[in-house]
């Protein structure tokens, strides 16, 4: 991990929030027709909740870098369970230099620090890179006829 990698806590109204809203937006829910007003309202939620819902900023030399958050509910009703990691992304330029691998950590620590012993993820095509950090597949099934997994991380120590 880089020296220069800075995980922090994103708040409501921090100037971040749309640079978030519209990475989120791009990476999840533009295909689905959502519009990226919708995705600043559903990031500013997540954001107003307790510590039980959480979203992080990764700083790379000082520039936004990446994102993700620790939610309890998952917008999708598929699985009955909480809380997960979602919304994990991060810009081209910053990939391979560990800001990945320090949000997930810091969504673990957060939801270790909730209370939750298991934290869940979705994911259609990140399987290794969530397998290398300790995360294992618990099902794998077809959203909207495209291949997902399921995947849990066990927060106990």
């Amino acid at each position: 991990m880089s020296c220069d990698l800075r995980v922090e806590r994103l708040m409501p109204g921090a100037p971040e929030v749309p640079l978030v809203a519209r990475w989120r937006h791009e990476a999840f829910f533009a295909e689905e027709g959502w519009s990226l007003q919708q995705g600043v309202e559903l990031l500013e939620g997540c954001l107003r909740k307790t510590e039980r819902e959480i979203g992080f900023l990764a700083r790379l030399a000082g520039r936004p870098a990446g994102t993700a958050l620790l939610i309890e509910r998952e917008l999708e009703a598929r699985h009955d369970v909480t809380p997960w990691l979602a919304g994990l992304y991060v810009e081209p330029w910053a990939r391979r230099q560990g800001v990945g691998a320090a949000l997930v950590a810091s969504v673990e620590g957060s939801a270790r620090k909730a209370g939750f012993a298991r934290l869940h993820l979705y994911t259609p095509n990140a399987e290794d890179f969530y397998a290398r950090l300790g995360w294992c597949v618990e099902e794998r099934f077809l959203w909207d006829g495209e291949p997902f997994v399921l995947m849990v991380r066990d927060l106990q120590k």
